[in-house]
């Protein structure tokens, strides 16, 4: 077994050249849906693109509970706005509305049965960040149901349905 001296300025060039192969055999970790994957020697994330989407770790999804129904014949309305859905396909839109002391839901609705109304929805992210408008036109009520119970103490809730004509995407 042969041993092998070295000399201090021997140790110390090759701990100088052992730092210098650490900083370049670093690698990155990135994470992408609960994912984690390590890239030796990269220093920093690649980005990584999809042909149809683009950059997938600029990706951002909305949340479904960020988000805020305007309709543009009762802007007072927006805070009181429990539930939306829609679907495009059928033309159809749910929208759940609390009541409040004046009204405002339930005078919403009767001005719907006979009158047009256009309303904006605003998606946005877990932050707050707005990330696209919907933008509904020619909404007409075609179904209103609200309840009272002795049996719940929740708030009284007017579930709306409507027909609209044109949806669009206002980013």
């Amino acid at each position: 077994m042969d041993e092998t001296t070295m000399t201090v300025d021997e140790i110390i060039e090759l701990a100088k050249h052992l730092k210098k192969q650490k900083k370049q055999d670093r690698s990155t970790k990135i994470s992408f849906l609960n994912q984690s994957m390590w890239i030796p020697g990269a220093t920093q994330a690649p980005a990584m693109v999809n042909p149809i989407w683009g950059e997938l770790d600029k990706i951002v999804f909305p949340r479904q509970f960020r988000f805020l129904f305007v309709p543009d014949s009762n802007h007072y309305l927006q805070f009181w706005i429990q539930a939306v859905s829609y679907d495009i396909v059928k033309k159809e839109m749910n929208v759940s509305a609390f009541e409040t002391q004046d009204n405002q839901s339930l005078k919403w609705a009767i001005n719907t049965v006979d009158n047009y109304d256009n309303a904006t929805l605003t998606a946005y992210d877990g932050c707050g960040n707005a990330l696209y408008t919907l933008r509904f036109e020619g909404m007409q009520l075609m179904d209103h149901s609200c309840g009272y119970t002795y049996a719940d103490s929740g708030v009284v809730t007017h579930n709306c349905k409507f027909s609209f004509m044109k949806c669009q995407i206002k980013e």
